[in-house]
């Protein structure tokens, strides 16, 4: 069986069990089915140098499509997108300058999901989001970024259950200065697992539980962590060490957490969330003092006449969510240690990528933290606080965002940033001698009248001593570094650099709808 053969073989038993299943539950068959067609246009203009590596300036219009069929039981997604902003390299298309202009797809969705009684499954590519409602989730991205997942959930009135696959990296073909085609025909295979106990109290308004990660390279799937309710960081240690006939010899990731809210519509809501990336023990005994590497939210919001008034901090260690060590390469070849030790959080083991493949050398885009980051959105070594405001006046929504951010260097995929091994001095955060201070604010509207949604927002703000994408200052007395010590390029405060940002954007979306029992 290949690779992926396993996960292939489960879902097809899966569908194939929902199909022959869904007569068993008439109540969701006697609800009507519904298909709708929505289109979408928007244009933004983007002012000053905060994000311009990442952005281009200027105006970028943009166009969407998408189907959604929901019968209940089963509903499926189809979602795409042009660009123009330059994120992404231009589609390729047989015109004289070889391309549709500017212009580049994206895959916003494209899955199917099925409600059979208290489960809930899907596959498919979904914009995903974490168990509590927060700007500053931990677990997965606030941002609600697209992956393709496999996803299967229980919730009854007092218990759920979930676990969900995230592919990564699978059949790459991107060569960076940290994984150079010399050594490697792409970025290697990668995946992730997220796995969530919880209970419900107080009527269903409270909740708590318990959030297990898993990180994984040289694989995209594993049928263990998706399948076994056992915790990952167990069926990690046990499976992977060697001296046993079943080793696998696999150094993954773990990460684990705890989440609680507390939700009364139409009154208030309460949320808190910690996670903890490769637990270790502050150098008690004769325990090493390895960097603890953790990251904690909480906030919430109040309901009055108004509007809706919320606040939320966050924060994270240094070195929190990247990969823990590249290894030493005396006594193996380096696509094998490399690969093995990509399992940072991060939807891919860079922070650049080549985004001109018909150019012969490496021609570099920066990968913004907040586009790579699986869990949160702003990752390591910063401090974050946002006030927010919403009220809805009939068919009219507004709302109203301020926030800082307090940042200090940011390595997402290399590990321990400068250093080719871990600090034995304990746990750092903001202990930069340079930190970014960043202060935005943002306000939004939007306005339905049938079929139509007219919508349009500002935002704008300021980073002083911005972080820069710059490579790392590995020591000279190093005669063997590996390429993702030396190549992958770490986000560092700038002393001076102040870059400031305007952006504009205004968008309609037009949705129909056909419905029939």
């Amino acid at each position: 069986m290949t690779k992926n053969g396993t996960w292939i073989l489960f879902g097809l038993v899966l569908l194939a069990a929902l199909s022959t299943a869904a007569p068993a539950f008439a109540a969701d068959g006697d609800q009507p089915s519904s298909l709708s067609f929505t289109v979408k246009a928007e244009a933004t203009e983007r002012l000053g140098s905060l994000g311009e590596e990442f952005l281009d300036r200027g105006l970028s219009p943009s166009l969407g499509a998408a189907i959604q069929f929901d019968a209940g039981v089963f509903s499926l997604v189809a979602e795409a997108s042009a660009q123009t902003d330059g994120k992404y390299a231009p589609i390729l298309a047989d015109t004289p300058t070889g391309t549709l202009g500017d212009i580049y797809a994206m895959m916003e969705e494209g899955g199917i999901r099925a409600k059979p009684g208290n489960f809930t499954f899907e596959v498919g590519r979904f914009r995903h989001y974490d168990e509590i409602d927060s700007p500053y989730s931990l677990a997965v991205n606030s941002r609600g970024l697209s992956a393709f997942i496999l996803r299967a959930r229980y919730e009854d009135e007092r218990f759920f259950y979930e676990t969900r696959w995230i592919s990564l990296n699978h059949d790459s073909s991107m060569n960076t200065d940290g994984w150079p085609e010399s050594d490697f025909s792409g970025f290697p295979e990668r995946g992730a697992n997220l796995k969530t106990y919880g209970m419900k109290f107080s009527g269903g308004e409270m909740r708590a539980g318990f959030q297990d990660i898993a990180v994984y390279a040289r694989r995209n799937f594993d049928a263990e962590y998706f399948l076994s309710p056992v915790p990952q960081y167990l069926i990690q240690y046990i499976s992977g060490q060697g001296g046993r006939p079943w080793s696998t010899g696999y150094d993954d990731n773990s990460i684990m957490g705890i989440f609680w809210d507390w939700r009364r519509p139409g009154k208030f809501a309460a949320d808190a969330q910690v996670l903890v990336d490769d637990f270790g023990a502050f150098g008690i005994g004769e325990w090493v003092n390895n960097p603890w590497q953790l990251a904690a939210t909480a906030g919430g919001s109040l309901e009055t006449r108004a509007g809706s008034f919320g606040f939320h901090v966050a924060g994270a260690t240094r070195y929190t969510f990247e990969p823990r060590q590249v290894g030493d390469f005396s006594g193996a070849t380096l696509a094998e240690t490399q690969s093995t030790a990509a399992y940072g959080y991060t939807y891919y083991p860079d922070t650049r990528f080549d985004i001109d493949s018909g150019t012969a050398g490496f021609q570099p885009r920066a990968i913004a933290i907040e586009d790579n980051q699986i869990g949160y959105l702003y990752g390591q070594n910063n401090l974050a606080m946002r006030l927010n405001w919403a009220k809805g006046f009939g068919d009219l929504a507004l709302g109203a965002a301020f926030e800082f951010r307090l940042a200090g260097s940011n390595s997402p995929a290399n590990a321990w940033g400068d250093l080719l091994r871990d600090p034995q001095d304990g746990t750092h955060w903001l202990d930069d001698p340079v930190l970014e201070k960043r202060f935005m604010l943002s306000l939004d509207a939007d306005w339905k009248h049938g079929a139509w949604t007219l919508y349009g927002s500002i935002a704008g703000g300021i980073a002083f001593d911005a972080l820069e994408l710059r490579a790392p200052e590995i020591a000279s007395s190093e005669t063997s570094v590996a390429p993702a010590d030396s190549g992958i390029w770490i986000y560092a405060p700038v002393k001076g650099n102040t870059k400031p940002l305007l952006t504009l954007t205004l968008g309609a979306s037009l949705r129909l709808d056909a419905k029939r029992r």
